[in-house]
């Protein structure tokens, strides 16, 4: 008869706790997915802890959606415990299938190797690496969308509503970064005759038919010549590899050099790298830790510059950089920047390399 009287209570109580446990268990997840998707981009990059900085725009972009996404976890608990204890085999069902192609994500992105074509100017490795990842944050988006609706509890259409404010994530994202692609770089030569830098490192770019410089490289390459005739800088330094049945684009641009009667002994070449990161990776790794050069300028293009200087942040160098010369018609604009957006996004929230 006591044990009756008890009972009411007891069940309650078990109601509670497990609520609780509910609500920690989440909680737990969304931490988890933080430091994976934070400390997976340091891993694949082999790069140290020590190097990790919770304000660099892409890491702090990630905390932010976690943390905000526990914090409507937790209203949503507040406001009704017994939906969320009702709904929570749909969340996990939901997150750890986004987890989980994180997961694959993150180990695609060990290496740089796999089916040798471009698409739209990119290797397709890189494509179908970002594909991983974007499917995964979309179910977690897509969970994080259903969350705050279910919060503000509309009467009817929340699978529409839902729908619309993933949108508006992804929207809000993409035009964050692409303003901040367009508000470009201060480009704040700090080198002279009297004091000159000691490498100017000329990114690589497409090469055309007969192995010829496109424009874009061609400019690139007349911005270092120009550099490096003023005595400005005192070597150059050539990247890029090739694409099939081309020249690596750093040949291409040494033998552009050798017609402009430059000193071979004042070239180097590095035409192994297929990415703009491979080439920041290089400047780190082979330009500062093994040859030991302490002044480098990199030259790109205005609308290159910025993920360029992004890039280099992530790997804790402090690079000064020049624009080329190249003036592009408005589409192109457009389409370049456009590239360049779904890049940076790709990198500061997955590490994409």
């Amino acid at each position: 008869m006591a044990l009756n009287k008890f009972k009411p209570f007891m069940e309650k109580l078990n109601t509670r706790l497990s609520g609780i446990f509910d609500l920690f268990v989440f909680v737990l997840l969304g931490a988890i997915d933080f430091i994976t998707l934070v400390f997976g981009k340091y891993l694949n990059h082999k790069l140290d802890f020590e190097d990790f900085n919770l304000m660099y725009t892409g890491n702090f972009l990630t905390l932010l959606y976690s943390a905000t996404f526990i914090f409507f976890l937790i209203v949503f608990w507040l406001k009704d415990k017994s939906e969320f204890t009702k709904r929570r085999s749909l969340f996990l069902i939901v997150w750890f299938l986004g987890f989980g192609f994180t997961v694959f994500g993150i180990y695609l992105n060990q290496s740089d190797s796999g089916i040798d074509i471009n698409l739209l100017d990119t290797p397709f490795y890189k494509l179908y690496t970002g594909l991983f990842f974007n499917i995964g944050f979309a179910f977690k988006a897509a969970l994080f969308s259903y969350i705050f609706i279910k919060i503000i509890k509309p009467r009817r259409f929340l699978v529409l509503y839902s729908i619309l404010v993933m949108l508006l994530l992804y929207l809000s994202v993409f035009v964050y970064t692409y303003k901040f692609i367009e508000s470009g770089v201060t480009y704040k030569l700090t080198y002279s005759e009297s004091s000159p830098a000691e490498v100017a490192v000329i990114l690589g770019a497409a090469v055309w038919k007969y192995n010829k410089p496109s424009t874009i490289l061609k400019l690139r390459i007349d911005k270092g010549l120009q550099l490096y005739s003023q005595g400005i800088v005192k070597k150059l330094q050539l990247t890029g590899s090739n694409a099939p049945g081309e020249l690596p684009e750093a040949d291409v641009a040494f033998y552009y050099l050798m017609e402009k009667k430059v000193n071979p002994a004042d070239i180097r070449i590095e035409s192994e790298s297929r990415s703009t990161l491979d080439q920041i990776s290089y400047i780190k790794n082979v330009l500062i830790e093994k040859s030991g050069f302490q002044k480098i300028v990199v030259i790109s293009d205005a609308f290159h510059l910025p993920r360029v200087k992004e890039l280099a942040e992530f790997y804790n160098l402090n690079l000064d950089v020049v624009k080329s010369d190249l003036n592009l018609a408005e589409d192109s604009v457009l389409y370049y920047n456009f590239r360049e957006v779904v890049g940076l996004i790709n990198f500061w929230m997955f590490g994409v390399k």
